[in-house]
């Protein structure tokens, strides 16, 4: 028998300690029993000493009843342990793991589930990290390992460490104010209220928090909206909440806190989620950390769907309005909201010459067609547009007809260079391109096509005069039989974005193709219904070593690749054939490249009605 002292909170200052849920100075015994199970003479708790799988809560307490330990004339009363009692194995002098090895020699330096409910949100449960101790709350749907339980209880050590509001925090632990179940230390800071919810001495100014976008949320009888946040970051927990809010600009709904493991992944359908969804025009998460990226979709089910980035830079500029089809077979819609404290009149000046005024009051959230600017009449000869006096202003655009859909962020942004990664013209798919020239001033486009080895084929020149758009089909273009991707340069700054289609006007997809070259990105859905497709294009000179990354919504890694990709050539394949290894259980995938790269993905129904299209989401996010 082997005993050892652990000291609970040993070297750490008050910050860190309320950090990690402290609970003052207290040692126990731990005893390994030789079957597979550790005894803790201070609690009188019996622990499971072997690692699990990965499991999601209700996987977790199913797993904890049904166990039977040791195997041989073993206990059968096991249970998943209360945030308490897991919390009182962490040994925060360790160096290493907070989980003393001695005894637990192959722990992971991962989340464990336990059996407590987060308070003010059901669908969360509490989790400890052992590889710092950090305790903090998570979805029930996310996969963590268990380390089971049995016998005795914990308890208060003494009466401040009853939790009085049921926050899942005593005095004892920092709780700052333990008669309000929405103050406790590391709960979600609601920046400038005056109210310091996370008990760390102070409110949150405005000023530090970090914001992404979702502009526009349709969730009715008709339409549904599904949102995405990642943690991009390989080693910060992300903390923040995700706030509703009406055309208005008024808050609706309740907050909704997020706490993201790095490389988690949260996915949410605004329907399933919000309890009146029909009367959220747009939504805003305000986290900790811009290490961040996300996307909208909207869909109808079993008719068409469109993704768009979720907005990270807010506009501070005019605006392009690169693409309107607003004639008897397309329609073109407008959603921008305000991010300013005050009034914006803005003037769309169309490439016609016709102009009109939108005023969008403080925080306001807006979303018309461009027939609806005319007294509902169709405007045919509409092509473009710019939005002037548009700084503060976010928002994005969505064009659609019959059953076909697609649509991109209204962006500031321009670049002398567009990439279009990728070709598809067949007796299925058709290819479309838009090159939109903001300035007054004419320019030439030169068009460099590329095979997929990367061999530089004969460039076209096309002219554009001053607020002109190109718009077409590859075929239209000429381009060698032969092509696999080009690209556009410009003597004047351009935007522009590609489109994918199928002959039978079902599925349409698109994407903007300025600023999604840069070294690292991410794909941020896999298919749950369907399939996905993943098209590299390296940009540079030399070859690109690509570092592949899949990863489950929990932020576990499934599988890592590495590829090689020639200068100016592309790799299209679907995910699993670009791994060795299955990752079936992976939701989305990371890349980073020694080289510039532009990434693409393409999402496919199983039933080939809806189809969408994104750049590899790093790109716009260091695109600032």
């Amino acid at each position: 028998m082997k005993l050892k002292r652990k000291i609970i909170g040993k070297g750490l200052g008050l910050g860190l300690l309320l950090l990690i849920l402290w609970v003052g100075i207290v040692s126990a015994a731990l005893v390994d029993n030789r079957d597979g199970t550790i005894s803790d003479t201070e609690t009188g708790l019996m622990w499971q000493q072997a690692e699990t799988k990965l499991m999601k809560w209700q996987e977790a307490l199913a797993y904890c009843e049904n166990l039977v330990l040791p195997a041989v004339g073993g206990h059968d009363d096991w249970r998943l342990p209360d945030r308490y009692e897991l919390q009182s194995l962490v040994d925060y002098s360790s160096e290493y793991t907070c989980l003393d090895q001695t005894f637990f020699p192959w722990v992971l330096l991962s989340w464990y589930w336990t059996s407590t409910t987060y308070t003010l949100y059901s669908r969360f449960a509490w989790i400890v990290y052992f590889g710092n101790g950090i305790v903090y709350y998570n979805d029930k749907s996310y996969s963590f390992y268990v380390r089971a339980v049995r016998a005795g209880q914990s308890g208060p050590l003494d009466p401040n460490d009853i939790d009085n509001d049921g926050d899942g925090y005593s005095e004892n632990q920092g709780d700052c104010n333990d008669s309000d179940a929405t103050i406790y230390p590391g709960a979600i800071e609601i920046c400038g209220d005056g109210i310091d919810q996370d008990c760390d001495g102070h409110d949150l100014p405005c000023s530090q928090a970090y914001r992404i976008y979702y502009p526009h949320i349709a969730s009715d009888t008709t339409w549904e909206t599904e949102i995405c946040l990642i943690n991009t970051s390989s080693t910060n927990n992300i903390h923040g909440v995700l706030r509703a809010y009406n055309n208005n600009g008024d808050a609706v709904s309740q907050s909704m806190p997020l706490s993201l493991a790095p490389h988690a992944r949260r996915q949410i359908i605004i329907g399933m989620e919000f309890p009146v969804p029909s009367e959220i025009g747009y939504l805003v998460f305000e986290g900790d950390s811009d290490h961040v990226c996300g996307y909208t979709k909207f869909f109808i089910n079993g008719q068409y769907r469109v993704a768009v980035p979720a907005v990270l830079d807010i506009n501070v500029d005019d605006i392009y309005v690169s693409h309107i089809a607003s004639d008897p077979n397309w329609w073109t819609g407008i959603s921008l909201v305000n991010t300013t404290s005050f009034q914006k009149n803005l003037t769309i000046v169309f490439n016609t010459g016709q102009s009109k005024t939108v005023t969008l009051t403080a925080k306001e959230h807006r979303a018309f067609s461009i027939a609806s600017l005319f007294d509902e009449q169709k405007q045919p000869n509409i092509q473009s547009a710019v939005i002037t006096n548009a700084a503060g202003i976010i928002g994005l655009e969505l064009f659609g007809g019959g059953n076909q859909l697609s649509g991109i962020l209204l962006k500031d942004k321009t670049a002398s260079t567009l990439y279009y990664p990728h070709i598809a013209s067949d007796n299925v798919w058709w290819t479309g391109i838009v090159a939109y020239n903001p300035s007054v001033s004419s320019c030439n486009l030169t068009v460099t096509p590329y095979t997929i080895s990367g061999v530089p084929l004969t460039p076209q020149i096309i002219p554009l005069s001053g607020h002109e758009k190109y718009i077409g089909a590859i075929k239209d273009l000429g381009l060698p039989a032969d092509t696999a991707w080009f690209q556009i340069e410009a003597e004047n700054d351009i935007t522009g974005f590609e489109l994918f289609g199928t002959s039978n006007l079902n599925r349409l997809g698109g994407y903007t193709c300025v600023g999604i070259n840069n070294t690292k990105g991410i794909f941020p859905k896999l298919a749950e219904d369907g399939w996905t497709g993943i098209a590299f294009v390296n940009i540079s000179e030399a070859t690109a070593n690509i570092t592949l990354t899949a990863y489950n919504n929990s932020g576990n890694v499934i599988a890592s690749e590495s590829i090689t990709v020639n200068s100016h050539a592309k790799e299209a394949k679907l995910p699993a054939d670009l791994f060795t290894h299955d990752i079936s259980g992976a939701t989305y995938i990371k890349y980073s490249s020694d080289q510039e790269v532009v990434g693409l993905q393409l999402n496919n129904s199983s039933d080939d009605m809806m189809l969408d299209a994104l750049p590899g989401m790093y790109n716009l996010l260091h695109f600032r």
